[in-house]
């Protein structure tokens, strides 16, 4: 962008195919997170972006979701009232990743879960389940066979392929008990793991 302050709100963007096809974003995303429409227009091209291309849509959109009586439904009108703002834009997520060097991502349906590490200044889209974890032990535990199997006991199934649910996640066994030792050697599993899987996409 030209207006350089406008960079400090435009991200890279990743979506649960481009995850799964090298984990490289070619899209960007621009986000105001929770900033209010006056913080907002303080990010000169971005803001004018928005407003010439989001802006209408989402007018048209409320106008023509309105029942008899033009009035217009809840949810497009949260969307118009704060327009600028992305529609489903999980500030509570972001305030979080930001904290981290990389978090870990999983596309939301797939026939099989593959873990991938993200830096945090990549934006998830609404179709990558995102877990705020930044270690190598966590992503052996559930890149393992153990959490492979409890995620085929647990998840719902979309055709042929699997969706990855609060259910799988929420009630997984996590080691309660791993020595140093024990973590340390997942560590190193899952780093081992990471190589071999980038060496075999190539």
């Amino acid at each position: 962008s030209a207006d350089q302050s406008s960079n400090e709100v435009i991200f890279p963007y990743l979506n649960g195919e481009e995850m799964l096809t090298g984990g490289t974003p070619d899209r960007f995303v621009l986000d105001f997170t929770t900033k209010n429409q006056l913080e907002a227009a303080a990010f000169h091209s971005a803001f004018e972006w928005v407003k010439i291309h989001v802006l209408p849509a989402r007018e048209r959109k409320a106008k023509e979701g309105a029942d008899k009586d033009g009035n217009v439904r809840p949810h497009h009108k949260a969307f118009l009232t704060r327009w600028w703002q992305l529609s489903f834009g999980r500030p509570e997520l972001i305030s979080l990743i930001e904290k981290l060097p990389r978090y870990l991502v999983i596309s939301l349906v797939s026939k099989r879960p593959i873990f991938v590490f993200v830096s945090s200044e990549i934006r998830p889209s609404n179709l990558l389940q995102a877990f705020v974890l930044a270690d190598d032990y966590s992503f052996g535990v559930l890149s393992s066979d153990v959490h492979w199997k409890w995620f085929q006991c647990k998840s719902s199934k979309l055709t042929e392929r699997f969706r990855f649910g609060e259910g799988i996640w929420n009630t997984f066994p996590w080691p309660q008990a791993a020595t140093v030792r024990q973590i340390e050697a997942v560590a190193e599993a899952a780093r081992e793991f990471r190589r071999l899987r980038a060496e075999a996409l190539k």
